[in-house]
């Protein structure tokens, strides 16, 4: 292989500058070097590069460099030839999960034309000015097809990882890293987080950056911040990972379209924004990802119609004493609601006269969602394999295994929903139902269009990890407008104020339709969102991290801080991964299952914490029918909603005293400790338990712990 030789240098302007590395043959090897403002934002030890792979097989890793042609606005085009090898291997698999091998008498190399696009950015975020620039690439080919373009780069500022800080906020990805040689990080879903590169412990690697990765990258240093962002519509997976024993982070990220000779890639911006006078302490570093999160997600709704959804503090419905259900011998489904059966028909309207009041008693707004509509267990689960015969299989999935969003006979029908919404309604609660981007093998839609499956390289119904009777879906197909009006027609008759969409990421954004050319349905789905908010169902829940939706995960609490010793046990998302950095699950109303061994008082704190961050929690045990209600659970509620409207801006103060937001009508202060705080002359009142009361002050407010201060 030729040896590498001093790169060609590219000044963009604003203090901006690439370094493109070439080896001696004159093959464009990738990006090497770039600065700004004099600071390094990566090392060249790792070339940034595309990875181009076709249907057919043919690898293009070669870029014979031709022209270089001065785009408007101070970019650059560098024009390449690439070489595609033929690798045998095609994108398509047999039925038995083994690649297809492609052979033919003219098998031969191939060339395409490779175009590396380069463009000066800028961006400013409040008080905050950002300057960097885009890379994308053009690929052109008579004979290959491509679907997506694979781009492996790492970003350290000052050129080593060590000294980085991760910010992140992604459904199984820890909040927060500082980059040590010795230690490592990766945003990808392990089954275990002691199986880090164990290629038999992964569950998901590459994730969406709509549904469960975070939309951008953030990466904190004392020399500034960098930020990557797509301005454009993108459908990119990712991952980002620190080895031990390296000095580099690799951000892998994967962009998806549908199968075309001819593509160019939507742009990444690297921006970076220098560090203020005192340097970077933590909370100027939070503060500015915060600022980025907000912009970054705004800009994707933006991008799809979508409206931002409202975070409200959800209930649970209580844990039978014993078991929740039963299945009497003449085939009668009977449920325990507070120690009393009832039959399945009646379980709606008993759980909304057992739990409703209770919940507004706490301060709750949400029903939890209702499992309820048409699924395998509900229209088959009373079917028996031996009525049928010998042969023939009888698959009946799970709840999860959808046949039809129509509330289901089983559960009672519309007329237990409109009487267990009526309810809700009364008690001052949203009600919402579970909807998955999947639906059942079985489902007689599906048998109707089997063309609206999402079929993976198998050609065969993807399912991820999951069992058979379960087919994913490709929501490009009439699919999408099935399941909109069948949620329109359940609002219009019986009421629907939410839905919880599961599985966003990992069965919605993940599958390829190998059947119609590669398709993806993230663009859909984020247009499904928008089409449910004209229609009145206002808030989307996600299971995963999108700014489409609020998160609604849930976060287990298995190992009360002692992740270092129970890495062979600890859930992939935990609870500990946020305690202590609270700021980080901002806007989100994750489903915290809170440790036994976790007292009320550190509760407590965290409780308040979390709302300060405009998060609003779903608190274990607190938020169970007739659990534990200490006063502070609905003090603390009713004090956030009298404030809520006027959390825009967040700031977090310095040494973790406290929270302050500004741009609303007023400037609020979650004080979490004791100490004086400059007001000037404006109005100020705490605000307790919801109801506000002058403070008397002389320019400086002496703020008390635990407590909410609106100045106006």
């Amino acid at each position: 292989m030729a040896q590498a030789r001093q790169g060609r240098k590219f000044d963009l302007g604003n203090g901006v500058s690439v370094e493109m590395l070439l080896d001696d043959d004159g093959n464009l090897l990738g990006l090497g070097g770039a600065w700004a403002a004099g600071v390094a934002l990566r090392s060249a030890a790792v070339p940034l590069a595309p990875y181009l792979k076709s249907d057919r097989g043919f690898l293009f890793t070669h870029f014979r460099l031709g022209r270089t042609e001065a785009l408007g606005g101070g970019g650059h085009a560098l024009h390449t030839v690439a070489t595609g090898i033929p690798t045998l291997e095609a994108a398509y698999e047999d039925e038995y999960n083994t690649p297809q091998v492609l052979v033919g008498e003219a098998d031969a190399e191939t060339a395409a034309e490779v175009v590396w696009l380069l463009r000066p950015e800028t961006l400013r975020l409040h008080e905050t000015a950002y300057a960097g620039f885009s890379y994308a690439w053009q690929f052109s080919s008579p004979s290959e097809k491509l679907y997506r373009v694979l781009a492996k780069g790492t970003w350290e500022l000052g050129g080593r990882a060590e000294g980085n800080t991760i910010l992140s906020l992604g459904q199984v990805t820890p909040a927060v890293y500082t980059a040590r040689r010795e230690t490592h990080f990766t945003s990808a879903c392990l089954k275990r987080l002691d199986r880090f590169g164990d290629p038999l412990g992964m569950s998901y690697q590459l994730t969406p950056r709509l549904g469960i990765h975070q939309c951008f990258d953030f990466i904190g240093h004392a020399s500034g911040t960098l930020l990557g962002y797509w301005p454009e519509r993108a459908d990119v997976r990712s991952f980002v990972q620190k080895n031990p024993g390296e000095d580099v982070i690799f951000v892998v990220d994967a962009t998806h379209f549908e199968l075309a000779g001819a593509v160019e890639t939507p742009r990444k911006c690297i921006l970076f924004a220098p560090a203020e006078a005192e340097g970077m302490p933590e909370h100027v570093m939070r503060n500015r990802w915060k600022d980025a999160h907000d912009f970054c997600g705004e800009s994707a709704r933006r991008l799809f119609g979508v409206k931002r959804s409202r975070p409200l503090p959800e209930g649970v419905f209580a844990a039978a004493d014993g078991p929740a259900m039963r299945l009497l011998d003449d085939g009668r489904l009977e449920m325990r609601v507070h120690g009393r059966w009832v039959p399945s028909q009646e379980y709606l309207p008993a759980l909304a006269d057992a739990d409703f009041a209770e919940f507004a008693a706490r301060g709750i707004r949400r029903a939890p969602p209702a499992y309820v509509s048409e699924t395998d267990p509900s229209e088959r689960g009373l079917v028996r394999k031996l009525d049928r015969g010998l042969h023939g299989d009888l698959n009946v999935g799970s709840v999860c295994c959808v046949h039809r969003y129509v509330p289901s006979a089983m559960w009672g029908g519309m007329a237990a929903w409109q009487y267990y919404y009526r309810r809700a309604r009364e008690h001052g609660l949203e009600a919402g139902i579970w909807v998955g981007p999947h639906l059942s093998q079985n489902a007689p839609i599906v048998k109707a269009h089997p063309d609206w499956m999402a079929c993976a390289p198998t050609t065969m119904p993807a399912s991820g990890g999951y069992p058979d009777p379960m087919t994913c879906m490709n929501w490009g197909t009439g699919v999408r407008q099935w399941v909109f009006d069948d949620l329109r027609r359940w609002k219009e008759e019986g009421g629907l104020d939410y839905i919880w969409f599961d599985s966003l990421g990992n069965l919605g954004m993940f599958p390829v339709d190998f059947v119609h050319r590669m398709q993806g349905s993230t663009f859909a789905l984020a247009e499904f969102f928008a089409d449910l908010q004209t229609i009145g169902i206002a808030t989307i829940e996600v299971e995963g991290s999108s700014p489409f939706g609020t998160a609604a995960y849930h976060l287990f609490d298995p190992n009360r801080g002692r992740l270092a010793d129970v890495q062979g046990i600890v859930g992939q998302n935990t609870l500990d991964w946020y305690a202590g950095n609270e700021d980080m699950l901002c806007d989100q109303q994750p489903r915290l299952g809170l440790h036994r061994d976790r007292g009320e008082e550190e509760v407590r704190q965290m409780f308040f914490r979390f709302l300060a961050n405009r998060a609003v929690p779903q608190l274990g045990r607190h938020s169970v029918a007739f659990g534990p209600r200490p006063e502070w659970f609905r003090a603390y509620l009713d004090t956030y909603f009298v404030v809520e409207d006027d959390l825009v801006r967040r700031h977090l103060l310095p040494g973790r005293r406290g929270v302050r937001w500004s741009g609303g009508g007023a400037d609020i202060l979650f004080a979490f400790e004791g100490f004086p705080f400059d007001v000037g002359g404006v109005a100020v009142e705490r605000i307790a338990g919801g109801a506000p009361h002058t403070v008397v002050h002389a320019g400086v407010l002496q703020a008390e712990p635990w407590t909410v201060y609106r100045m106006h």
